[in-house]
């Protein structure tokens, strides 16, 4: 990594607990291909972002949002 300092563990660990104290928690998703081409499908997920990660978080985050909007 040039030009960035990386975090020691414990400012990690600081980030971790501060995100669980604001309701955030992490989990680990497989995704299906065609789980991708439905988020392509309703313009959730870019075609050519298809796998950038990020894209995908970005995506599924829109998809939930929208999903709990509607209950």
């Amino acid at each position: 990594m040039t030009g960035v300092a990386a975090k020691s563990g414990a400012e990690r660990m600081r980030e971790v607990r501060r995100r669980r104290r604001d309701g955030y928690r992490c989990v680990t998703v497989e995704v299906h291909e065609s789980e991708l081409d439905w988020l392509v499908s309703r313009g959730l997920l870019p075609a050519d972002r298809r796998d950038d990660m990020p894209a995908v978080i970005d995506a599924l985050h829109g998809h939930l949002e929208a999903s709990m909007r509607d209950q």
